[in-house]
Order: structure tokens, then sequence, then C-alpha cells
């Protein structure tokens, strides 16, 4: 048979489990009805069960799901201990967007009795996701809980509950599913495990849930940055509770760390980290923390930006040049460090009218650039988002 249009590899790749599912059927129907005669009413349902779903696997290469559904549908009607083509049937109109009738034949296939553990597994596992992809959050959780009471280890299920705990805010059942998952493969996750560990502190000091439990808390981020050091909440929260603790020296010790393992986003910090040594009445001490980590190699253009209005407001205007003149050099592309150094230079009597045109330009740009970009998916914002909303990684934004 002929199969008109082009394939591509992706398509191929994309319907390759129900292909394969088709093309066993059909050879297990076409070997059985070699050898039984042709008046036995059970054998003619095999080879019409083989007939539609060969037809089905047809309309799959031609990419036609809408009569490959069709075609499954008749399959199962002539033989409906087919669980196969149950399963893929659920599956095709799981992907189509059919969600009440892809949970219709999940549930249909969990009431037989005596299911293979390989069935039920899938089974199970598909009505979760038939579930949450209708919005069921409870019965998807409910369902991939009962695919781990059958399969303990289905990391499937665990990823699936560990995003959707994540989704609903419930941080130590995602935390769980994390420990689970890490069981079962060997492999860490650090930063997730460490931003978990913060939002579950946080919630520990929230004075409208419950008594807020500063030790538990405590434990919670400290335990995050043992596992990830770059973690920047931790170490900021923690700062502050150091600070409102009396403690302003342990509070500049948890940040003045993050100039080696997170030197990009110490802008983050400038606001707690002047707090705490103004408590210890060290202003030399945040000039020389602050000058060092604006001037090293891997300083960001904010926290430029942010020493030189400091600068400039402590009238040390050739010490603010220098400066953005430096990170100019290093990254002439940034437009944040452009458009303040054209706005300082015109606020010092050190511009003309080109300039001021020249602001009003860049503040264009700046205002479609965005600050920050995920490097795991490339989501970018102009906020830092320490769960990227596009791929629900932890901590992965970087300034740009």
């Amino acid at each position: 048979m002929r199969i008109d249009g082009v394939m591509t590899f992706s398509f191929f790749v994309e319907w390759a489990p129900w292909i394969v599912m088709g093309l066993i059927l059909f050879g297990i129907g076409y070997r059985m009805g070699q050898h039984a005669p042709m008046e036995d009413m059970e054998e003619m349902a095999r080879r019409r069960d083989a007939a539609f779903t060969y037809r089905g696997l047809n309309f799959l290469l031609n990419d036609e799901p809408d009569k490959a559904i069709e075609a499954f549908s008749q399959a199962v009607r002539v033989n409906s201990e087919t669980v196969e083509v149950y399963l893929s049937l659920a599956n095709l109109f799981l992907k189509q967007g059919e969600l009440g009738r892809a949970i219709r034949m999940h549930q249909n296939l969990l009431e037989r009795p005596n299911l293979s553990r390989e069935t039920r597994i899938a089974a199970l596992y598909g009505l979760g996701e038939d579930y949450r992809k209708s919005g069921f959050v409870d019965r998807a959780v409910h369902a991939y809980h009962q695919t781990l009471e059958v399969d303990p280890g289905h990391l499937k299920a665990l990823r699936a509950l560990m995003t959707l705990h994540e989704n609903e805010k419930r941080w130590d059942k995602a935390l769980e599913m994390l420990e689970r998952i890490r069981k079962v493969t060997g492999d860490e996750d650090p930063r997730r495990a460490a931003h978990l560990r913060v939002q579950i502190g946080r919630e520990q000091l929230r004075h409208d849930v419950a008594p807020p439990s500063v030790e538990d808390a405590t434990r919670n981020f400290e335990r995050a940055i043992e596992v990830h050091p770059g973690c920047v909440e931790a170490r900021r929260i923690m700062a502050e509770v150091a600070l409102k603790g009396g403690d302003p020296g342990h509070a500049v010790d948890l940040l003045k760390e993050l100039r080696h393992t997170r030197p990009g986003h110490m802008f983050l910090l400038v606001d707690i980290l002047r707090r705490s040594y103004d408590a210890l009445e060290d202003r030399c001490g945040f000039e020389s923390c602050m000058d060092e980590a604006a001037h090293a190699q891997s300083a960001s253009p904010q926290l430029m930006v942010q020493w030189g209005k400091w600068l400039e407001a402590e009238g040390r205007l050739e010490e603010v040049s220098a400066l953005l003149e430096m990170g100019l050099r290093r990254r002439p592309d940034s437009a944040v460090l452009a458009q303040w150094y054209v706005a300082f230079l015109g606020r010092h009597g050190r511009s003309d009218e080109g300039l001021l045109v020249a602001t009003r330009c860049l503040d264009g740009i700046v205002g479609r650039q965005p600050n920050f970009r995920c490097t795991h998916c490339g989501f970018e914002s102009h906020e830092i988002y320490w769960r990227c909303p596009q791929c629900h990684e932890w901590d992965e934004m970087e300034p740009l």
C-alpha cells in the first residue's frame, strides 16, 4: 500500500509506539487466522480486529489521527479483550484532547479482573495523565499514588506527583517525591531540593498560618545552603533572620559568600548587605565589599549600576565614570550599563542633545530587553523567578 505525503523523522518518533502496536496486533491476528477454519466466529472476530487495527495503523502513517481513532474504536467493538488497543486508543484520545473519552477508556480497562501487572500500571498512570490534563488535581494525585502502590519506582508517576505538588505549593510533599526519585535514579537535584526547603522554611516563618518556628525554618535554610551553597534566597532569608535576631555579623558572612558562589546575583542583596553593615557601624566594610564585587570579572551590569548610584550619591563622580567605562568595555552590548551611563553624563553637564536622544532610545531598548534568562529552557523575563514558569526548573535564571 502506498502512503502519500512526505513524513519526517519527528513524525515517526511521535507515532512510533502506536505504529509498533499496530504491526504487532496485525501480525498476531493474521497468524491466528492462518490456523483456524473460516466458520469459527471467534476467529473471524480476531481477523476483523486485525483488519481494523491495520486500518488504524495506515491512518497514523498518513497523519490522520481522527480516522485512526475511529478504526481502533471499531477494533475494540469487535474484540473488547484487546487491552493493547484499549491503552493505545485512550492515549490517542488524550493526545487529541478528548479527555472524557480517555478517562472512560482507562476506567473501563481498570474494571476488568485479572489484568496483568504491566497493564494495570499503564492504565493507572494513563488515568492520572487524563485527570491531570483535565485539571482534576486531587484525582490525578490519587491515580499516580495508585500507580506507585503497584510499581513504587515508577519514575513518570513520581515526577508527575512532584510537579503537581509544586504547582499546588505542597512543598513538603514535593520534597518527598524528589527524595524518592533520587533513591530510584541515584541522581541528585540540589537546586530543586534547596529551593523546596526554602519554601518550607518560608511557610514555617509565616505568622498567618501557625505560630512561626524560627528554629525549624533555620534548619531548612541551613540544609538548603548545605546541598546548594549558591542558593541566593536561602542566604538572603537567613541574613534577614540573623539581622532581626541581633546578629548582623552572621548576616554579612552569609551574604559575602555569594561573591564566590553566585557573583552574578549579588545585586539582589545590596539592600540587606548595607543594612547589615550599618548595624555593625562598618561603612568601610560595606564599601570594600561592594567595590570588590562590582569590579570582579563576573560582576553583573545590575550590580555595577547599583554601586554606581551609591558612588554618585556620595559625589565620587570619577569613580562612577571609571566603573561604568570598565563595565562597557567588558559588556559593550549591555543596554543596562549604556542607558545609565548616558543618563549619568547628562546629569553632570557632559552631554549634548544627542546624548538625550540616545537616552530615550536606550529607554526603549531596556524596556524591551529582558533582564533574566533561564539557562535550562531559554525563558526570558524582566524579573527573577526562582522556579522557571516555563520549564519548572529551580534556580536557573541568570542576569543578561
